[in-house]
């Protein structure tokens, strides 16, 4: 069993993580025209199609 004063900080490292990993869109990457985005959301990747 882990102990509490080890518990406390690794579930306070785990839950603060993706705060830490957000980003800006990728290169090149933009909304559709009509679509609107979510609060706090990003563009990971796009593909390009002709």
């Amino acid at each position: 069993m882990i102990p509490p004063c080890l518990f406390v900080p690794a579930a306070l490292a785990l839950f603060a993580a993706p705060t830490f990993a957000q980003g800006s869109d990728s290169e090149g990457c933009k909304d559709h025209a009509p679509c609107t985005r979510f609060p706090g959301f990003y563009i990971q990747r796009c593909t390009l199609k002709q």
